[in-house]
C-alpha cells in the first residue's frame, strides 16, 4: 500500500481469503468497518501509531490471525472488531484506547492473555463473550461503564479483578453472572517478616456482598486492650462483611479478596476499626492508622490531612485512656505481632527498663519494653 493512503475504507479487503500479510502505511489514520473481515489467511497485523480508530467488524472472522499489535494512538476498538479471531492468543490494549466495543473479541476461543491499560472508560456488551481459554483479567479502575454479558461463555475464567468500590455495583449489575469470579487485589506493606494492609468498603447497592480473603491472609478485628495496645482477634472463616473495617496480614505481596455469598460467622460487634468509602478530611480531629514506628507495627497518630478511602482507621474519640502517640498490636493470646528481634525474657543486670513511651519502669510486668536500646518482651 502506498504511503499516500490515509484511510482504509469500509469493506476494502473483505473476503480476501488469500491475503496472508499486509503492511499498513504510517499515514493511515482510520481502518473502516469490515476492512479485513473474512481474510481467513491473514496471520498477523501491526496497526501503526497513526491509526486512531478501528471500525466495526474490521478483522472479524480472520480465523488464522495469531498476532495483533495495536498502535498507541488508537482510541476506540469497534464492535466485533476482532470477533471470531479464534487463533488470537494475546492482546495488549494500549493506553490511548478509551473504549472497547460490543463483542470486540467475541468468540476468540484461544485468547489467554488480555492486558487493559488504565485509560479505558467503557467496555461494551459481550466484549469477551466466548473467550473460553481466558483464565483471568484485570479491569482497571478507569472503567466506569461495563456492558452486559461481557464474560459470558468464558468457561475457564476464574478471576475478574476489579477495584473494590466497583465490585458490589457490578456484582449486582452487569457482571451478576460472574459473581463467583469477582475479586479485588490489595497491596500489602512489609512490616518485619509479615506484610499488612487494612480494608474497608460499604456497598451502596441493596444486596451487600461479603468478601473472603485468600488462604495466605489472616483477617483480624481489633479492640483496645490498654492505653498503648490493641488486641487483634482472628476471624477464622476470613469472611469480611460489608461495611466492616479489618486488619489483614499476609505472606505475599498482594492480598486477594473474593466475592462470596457465604454468610460470615465472625462477630464484629466489638471491632473498634472504622473506615470510609471516600477520602476523608480530618479537620481538627485525631485519627490513628496502621503503620510502623521503631520497628513496631501498630496504629499511630495520622499526621496528614486526608485519610485514604478503603482503609481502616481509629478515631481518637473511640479510644479510652490513650497515653501514647500510638498503639502496638498483639494477638488475642497475648503474642505480639509484627515486631522483630525480641529478647524472650529480662535478665538480671540488663540495665534500666523503659516502656514504649520512654518512661522508666522499676517493676516491669508482662509486656514490651526497651532495655539498652533494644526491645524485649516479658511473657
Amino acid at each position: 500500500m502506498p504511503n499516500s493512503i490515509t484511510s482504509i475504507g469500509d469493506h476494502a479487503f473483505h473476503g480476501c481469503t488469500g491475503l496472508k500479510s499486509i503492511t499498513i502505511p504510517s499515514n493511515v489514520t482510520t481502518i473502516g468497518k469490515d476492512a479485513f473481515s473474512l481474510c481467513t489467511g491473514l496471520k498477523s497485523i501491526t496497526i501503526p501509531n497513526s491509526v486512531t480508530s478501528i471500525g466495526n467488524n474490521a478483522f472479524q472472522d480472520c480465523r488464522e490471525l495469531e498476532s495483533v499489535i495495536i498502535g498507541n494512538s488508537v482510541t476506540s476498538i469497534g464492535n466485533y472488531a476482532f470477533g471470531d479471531c479464534n487463533s488470537l492468543t494475546s492482546i495488549i490494549i494500549p493506553h490511548s484506547v478509551t473504549s472497547i466495543g460490543g463483542a470486540a473479541f467475541y468468540n476468540c476461543s484461544t485468547l489467554t492473555s488480555v492486558i487493559i491499560d488504565n485509560s479505558i472508560t467503557s467496555i461494551g456488551n459481550n466484549a469477551f463473550d466466548g473467550c473460553s481459554s481466558l483464565t483471568d483479567i484485570t479491569i482497571p479502575y478507569s472503567v466506569t461503564t461495563m456492558g452486559n454479558y461481557v464474560f459470558r461463555n468464558c468457561s475457564s475464567l476464574t478471576s475478574i479483578y476489579v477495584h473494590f468500590n466497583r465490585l458490589a455495583e457490578w456484582a449486582n449489575g452487569p457482571l451478576s453472572d460472574n459473581k463467583a469470579q469477582l475479586a479485588t487485589k490489595l497491596t500489602a506493606n512489609a512490616a518485619g517478616t509479615a506484610k499488612y494492609s487494612t480494608y474497608y468498603f460499604g456497598a451502596t447497592v441493596s444486596t451487600k456482598p461479603n468478601l473472603v480473603a485468600d488462604e495466605n491472609t489472616t483477617v483480624y478485628k481489633a479492640k483496645q486492650k490498654d492505653a498503648s495496645t490493641l488486641t487483634l482477634t482472628t476471624i477464622d472463616d476470613r469472611i469480611i462483611p460489608d461495611a466492616t473495617a479489618v486488619v489483614l496480614k499476609t505472606t505475599e505481596d498482594e492480598i486477594v479478596l473474593r466475592y462470596t455469598e457465604t454468610a460470615p460467622a465472625g462477630d464484629f460487634t466489638d471491632n473498634i476499626l472504622e473506615g470510609s468509602n471516600t477520602n476523608k478530611d480530618i479537620g481538627s480531629e485525631t485519627y490513628y492508622v496502621l503503620g510502623l514506628s521503631g520497628g513496631n507495627i501498630g496504629f499511630y497518630e495520622f499526621t496528614g490531612s486526608v485519610l485514604a478511602a478503603g482503609k481502616a482507621y481509629i478515631p481518637a474519640t473511640s479510644l479510652d485512656g490513650m497515653s501514647a502517640r500510638g498503639l502496638t498490636l498483639e494477638e488475642e493470646d497475648g503474642e505480639t505481632t509484627g515486631i522483630e528481634s525480641l529478647t524472650p525474657t529480662l535478665s538480671q543486670g540488663e540495665g534500666a527498663v523503659y516502656d514504649l513511651q520512654g518512661r522508666r519502669v522499676e517493676n516491669p510486668t508482662k509486656g514490651i519494653y526497651i532495655v539498652n536500646g533494644k526491645k524485649v518482651v516479658i511473657r
